[in-house]
């Protein structure tokens, strides 16, 4: 990306790379507005405490964090810091979503009292796409999960047009997966037997309801 920038005869953005803590040198060096956190799950919470702490404001990718753990510490990091950390919940921000909230908000269908929110998205060619994820680690979560990878593409919309979390509030979320079959299946099928990814075993359900 700073390549073609540059072709295309804008500043060349500073990189920072070739350790696993190279960004607390940006964070160090650099004075930011905003960090945007668009890197493997596993690191967000350890970038996006780190960003708000060196007084950057914060947007996350999905999920901002992997534990609950985890989220309460960036709750209480943000609430120290005064620094705002935002999820970067794509699908609340397309133009259909926006459309529905700013409709729902205007009552034009009158009091919301039920929703249905849905995401379904194969990634099993993705998956198995050699380089497209790094080292393998978007597919390793199937194999370490039965978590619901993207719940709040279906769920964040309808609780925004409901205002949850903004005076209602959820109590009890349930959820239910199915078995891990889809994965195994699609490997036996179109994946080489000498690639790596027959060591793994699946267990992160299909869909989950």
């Amino acid at each position: 990306m700073a390549d073609r920038l540059a072709a295309l005869g804008r500043p060349r953005p500073e990189q920072y790379g070739g350790s696993a803590d190279s960004y607390m040198t940006m964070l160090n060096e650099m004075d930011l507005d905003l960090a945007y956190i668009a890197t493997p799950w596993e690191f967000h919470h350890e970038q996006g405490k780190a960003a708000i702490i060196s007084c950057a404001h914060a947007m996350v990718e999905l999920p901002i964090a992997t534990g609950l753990d985890e989220l309460w510490d960036l709750v209480d990091t943000s609430e120290k810091t005064r620094r705002h950390m935002m999820l970067a919940e794509n699908c609340s921000y397309g133009r259909n979503e926006l459309a529905m909230l700013k409709m729902a908000h205007e009552g034009v269908f009158g009091d919301v009292r039920n929703g249905h929110g849905g995401y379904l998205h194969d990634l099993r060619d993705l998956l198995f796409n050699d380089g497209y994820y790094m080292d393998d680690w978007r597919r390793k979560w199937h194999t370490k999960s039965t978590a619901s990878f993207y719940a709040m593409h279906g769920l964040a919309p309808i609780a925004a047009a409901m205002d949850i979390n903004r005076g209602d509030r959820m109590k009890t979320l349930s959820a239910t997966a199915t078995l891990a079959k889809g994965l195994a299946d699609y490997r036996a099928r179109f994946v080489p037997k000498g690639h790596r990814s027959w060591n793994e075993t699946y267990v992160n359900g299909d869909l989950v309801t």
